[in-house]
């Protein structure tokens, strides 16, 4: 969750030593009041539009989705059974990618772990006759915040429009149906090069909402040179937002 917190910094450095496998700690301290363009942010959307609050062409494309797709809230054992080819398939799509793909038996055996958590994970299936096609996993805080943690796609049902009946769907059940604050979509994609945020903004009123970025890492990292700056566009000396690497 993003949140000012004047006293987060100083319980970093207990929690990376409650974590021993834990080398770093990336958080933030809440959003900014500034509006400016920063390279660091996270897409939110803090009010659901109806679809007469829409413009013409996502009303009809979103209109699409829900005639063609059935979009509801499932169990994780539902996700782990049916969820790793929408999984696998959703890379295709992926380009400039840096993460490994896992195995079957590690996706059943990860979505499980958070079977008993229905307080703070949710997960939604998008269903196109039956078949699972789409997923979302979300976390829950409260009912500040929602977090659209993982989102995947199979790219053989895109023509269905299952992204824009999943999105609307979900924006209407946590911000109108349960007052959630904001919908977090996450921060900026630095591992892959995705069009799923531009899409969150463009049709369905998600902002970019600027934040910090700060690093606190084990103090027997400092001898080595961790390359954060091949994340961004510029080096990091001279990025426009603050950056804190903390070694202490």
């Amino acid at each position: 969750m993003i949140k000012k917190s004047g006293r987060l910094s100083s319980c970093i450095q207990p929690l990376l030593a409650k974590f021993p496998k834990a080398f770093l700690i990336r958080y933030t301290d809440g959003f900014q009041n500034d509006t400016c363009d920063c390279e660091w942010y996270a897409v939110i959307c803090d009010t659901f539009l109806d679809l007469n609050e829409l413009p013409a062409k996502n009303r009809s494309e979103i209109r699409r989705g829900l005639k063609n797709c059935a979009v509801r809230m499932v169990d994780a054992h539902l996700i782990a059974e049916q969820g790793y080819p929408v999984y696998v398939s959703a890379f295709k799509r992926y380009t400039g990618a840096q993460i490994k793909i896992i195995t079957e038996h590690q996706f059943k055996k990860n979505v499980l772990l958070m079977k008993d958590f229905n307080d703070i994970r949710h997960y939604w299936g998008v269903f196109a006759d039956d078949k699972l096609i789409a997923y979302s996993s979300n976390y829950i805080y409260g009912t500040t915040e929602v977090n659209y943690a993982t989102i995947k796609f199979h790219p053989d049902y895109l023509k269905l429009y299952p992204s824009y009946a999943l999105i609307y769907a979900m924006n209407q059940y946590y911000l109108k149906e349960k007052s959630f604050e904001y919908a977090n979509d996450g921060f900026r994609s630095i591992l892959h090069q995705t069009n799923i945020q531009n899409f969150l903004i463009d049709k369905f009123g998600f902002k970019k909402a600027c934040t910090n970025l700060n690093i606190a890492y084990k103090p027997y990292l400092s001898i080595y040179h961790i390359p954060y700056e091949k994340y961004f566009k510029t080096d990091t000396s001279k990025i426009s937002f603050p950056l804190y690497i903390r070694r202490n």
